[in-house]
């Protein structure tokens, strides 16, 4: 199972929860280690990050800058480095009970199909733009509307591939009053998916939640001036997938369509280069 959102939006978190509910062993030879910005550790395989930035930077992007339109996996190199890659990630496709996360899949999720010949369900966590562009000025250094820009980027992608079986919740509502709810789905989800979810394991999932590491939340950066128009376009878009109250389809709709706000930017900083985001620091 894939767990994806945008970068900073809690997918380490709820891919440590799905790893408490089945009760699994994180598969530290291969995984990211620890760091400062994610102090428990990414759950994200080193070989398919590699890949997954392989793959962007093949289709002319990279994860900072993602397309505007969706790379055609199927066409050209793309489709020669899956084809390689097969035998490399065949036990992702041969093994049932497994949790990958990885922000890139929001854009490269129809990738991962030709790679293991079938498609994996998909956990999509959902964070506030705005809490989340702060957490990429902090941690990267990008400007508030390039963290805007790569939020609705990312989530709009997604929102083209998801489907109606796979499972969305917002980061928010993990940490909130209703993360009990949130693990009870979590684990209903998981035995839908005929991955036998271990009963203990929801004591272990709420134990793991810790409000303290939800640092970005504080502080907020200023989103007036040129940002302020973007930050409403993204907000809106939040807003209408968190009255959703959890459903997919509300989310696919709420990224149905780029909206002109987010047209003025990428028509004003350049299209494919974004050039001007990095002046606009």
């Amino acid at each position: 199972m894939f767990v994806t959102g945008c970068h900073r939006s809690g997918t380490s978190l709820v891919a440590s929860l799905l790893r408490q509910l089945l009760d699994l062993e994180q598969e530290n030879a291969d995984e990211l280690p620890p760091a400062p910005d994610n102090p428990r550790g990414f759950q994200e395989s080193k070989s398919l990050n590699r890949l997954n930035n392989q793959l962007l930077s093949l289709a002319g992007c990279r994860w900072d800058y993602p397309p505007l339109v969706m790379p055609d996996w199927s066409s050209g190199p793309l489709f020669d480095l899956l084809f390689e890659k097969r035998a490399e990630f065949s036990p992702y496709a041969l093994r049932h009970r497994w949790i990958e996360k990885n922000p890139r899949l929001c854009i490269t999720a129809s990738a991962m199909e030709h790679l293991l010949l079938k498609r994996v369900p998909f956990v999509v966590s959902l964070r506030s733009p705005e809490v989340v562009a702060t957490s990429l000025y902090r941690r990267n250094g990008l400007s508030p509307q390039h963290g805007l820009l790569i939020w609705f980027l990312y989530n709009f992608h997604l929102a083209s591939v998801l489907r109606s079986s796979d499972f969305f919740l917002t980061y928010e509502s993990v940490l909130g009053s209703k993360a009990d709810a949130v693990i009870e789905a979590l684990f209903d989800f998981l035995e839908r998916s005929g991955m036998d979810p271990d009963r203990q394991g929801i004591d272990r999932a709420r134990k793991y939640i810790d409000g303290r590491l939800n640092r970005a939340g504080d502080g907020v950066i200023d989103f007036s001036g040129d940002a302020s128009v973007l930050a409403q376009g993204c907000r809106d878009c939040y807003e209408a997938c968190v009255s959703g109250d959890g459903s997919i389809e509300c989310f696919k709709s709420s990224f149905a369509s780029l909206p002109r706000s987010l047209v003025d930017q990428l028509s004003r900083y350049g299209r494919w280069d974004w050039a001007g985001l990095a002046d606009s620091k």
